[in-house]
């Protein structure tokens, strides 16, 4: 009976350690691994707190803080990307095992990040390929698009304006004015291209986040988005 409880003691205590010494590094590394599979990103680092350390074990985060200087949301690069959460419960098994981030619940868990000009361009170059030479300036009031539709050896002139805005779990361009200069000829080609455009949808994201503020400023959109 004795050397039962003394292994038993051995055991826990090699526990113990594990999750003081070893178990937040791993699950830091592991959350880092997940960020790069499903929103690809660049100088990325991650720090999870728990006292006692191990209660990682059971799933318990009492802080989680994640910084990237990039990092692709949906189909957006984002820059500047801040993720903080608090009092959260994850599945510990599907992180270190599977490699899959399940988060079940979450006192507190934000995201912040900036959606640059030249970032927003380059998607809505991808989503709407007609048009060509995409460029886009940024201001508080609207979002301004350029570019051209080549059409029977010609290029016709298009000026788009819109706003990005959170809307059924994603963001999205919405289109709001569009001016070209062949207007008989361009209007009916670029009025079936334009209707909202999805950027991210969120409800993919392994952080399950909806956005809950969109903010335009000279030169780019501040999101922030909660769970």
């Amino acid at each position: 009976m004795f050397k039962g409880l003394t292994i038993t003691a051995v055991i826990f205590i090699i526990l113990i350690v594990f999750g003081e010494i070893f178990l937040p590094t791993l699950a830091e590394r592991n959350v880092l691994a997940i960020l790069q599979a499903e929103a690809p990103a660049e100088k990325a680092v991650a720090e999870i707190k728990a006292r006692p350390a191990f209660s990682l074990l059971f799933g318990r985060v009492d802080g989680l803080h994640i910084q990237a200087k990039t990092a692709m949301l949906g189909k957006i690069n984002v820059t500047d990307l801040d993720i903080r959460g608090g009092n959260i419960r994850l599945d510990m098994a599907q992180l270190l095992s599977d490699k899959r981030l399940r988060i079940n619940s979450a006192d507190k868990l934000t995201l912040h990040g900036t959606i640059r000009e030249d970032a927003l361009a380059a998607a809505l170059q991808k989503k709407v390929d007609k048009i060509k030479d995409v460029a886009v300036e940024i201001t508080p009031e609207t979002v301004k698009i350029t570019g051209n539709v080549p059409l029977a050896g010609r290029k016709v002139d298009v000026a788009i304006e819109g706003n990005v805005v959170a809307a059924d779990g994603g963001l999205y361009f919405h289109l709001r004015q569009v001016n070209i200069r062949n207007a008989l000829l361009g209007k009916a080609l670029v009025g079936n291209l334009f209707e909202d455009i999805m950027l991210a949808d969120l409800r993919t994201s392994p952080f399950q986040l909806e956005a809950t503020d969109v903010v335009q400023k000279a030169g780019a959109i501040v999101i922030t988005l909660n769970r």
